[in-house]
């Protein structure tokens, strides 16, 4: 369960990180 939450949460940072750097 805890790996599932923490894989979810480093999609989430690469996409806003990518959503940054892409504006």
């Amino acid at each position: 369960m805890q790996v599932a939450v923490t894989g979810v949460s480093g999609f989430v940072g690469s996409e806003v990180a990518r959503a940054l750097l892409d504006r």
